[in-house]
């Protein structure tokens, strides 16, 4: 904000609303220095400086790399939280096709500096999946999984987007509550 040309009480004022929305106490962290935050940390006070710069759009590149499963999920719950509040339009950038699936509505394959495809993760991931291997992509677990048991005759929903999903398809499929 302040590249911005805010004023300072402005400054102050973003900056304390943008840690408060990644779960940071702005009087604990805000003097502290990178080197005495964990990774997670030094991801969110990341995230906090871009969202304190109210942009239109956010692009990251592997957000979730190095961090464990917690933190992982927190700095995705934070992202996507950005995204419903604020309509900012996110451009995640990932090797992991277990988070493309569970965040993205839109996904593009690039391989070799070209769109190999661009569709929905669960019509790529449907439609492409030998194709994804051969380019070094795997197709998510919970596909997989959902695939083997439509191919053994459980009529499995095809909007899978995480485990919960899939087993609430299960159980619907089952007929269980």
């Amino acid at each position: 904000p302040r590249n911005k040309g805010f004023a300072e009480d402005e400054v102050e004022k973003q900056v304390r609303e943008a840690m408060a929305f990644v779960g940071l106490d702005y009087d604990t962290y805000a003097q502290r220095s990178p080197f005495q935050l964990s990774g997670g940390q030094m991801r969110r006070v990341a995230i906090a400086g871009v969202v304190a710069m109210n942009p239109d759009y956010l692009v990251l590149d592997e957000p979730s790399a190095g961090l464990d499963p917690r933190s992982r999920n927190a700095v995705f719950k934070e992202i996507m939280s950005l995204h419903k509040s604020r309509g900012i339009a996110i451009v995640l950038v990932t090797h992991s096709m277990e988070e493309a699936v569970k965040y993205a509505d839109r996904l593009l394959v690039i391989n070799a500096g070209k769109v190999l495809f661009d569709g929905t993760p669960a019509d790529i991931f449907k439609q492409h999946a030998d194709e994804l291997v051969k380019v070094g992509v795997d197709v998510p677990q919970v596909y997989k999984l959902a695939d083997l048991l439509r191919k053994n005759g459980l009529a499995v929903k095809e909007n899978i987007k995480d485990d919960m999903s899939l087993v609430k398809a299960i159980k619907q499929a089952k007929g269980w509550k």
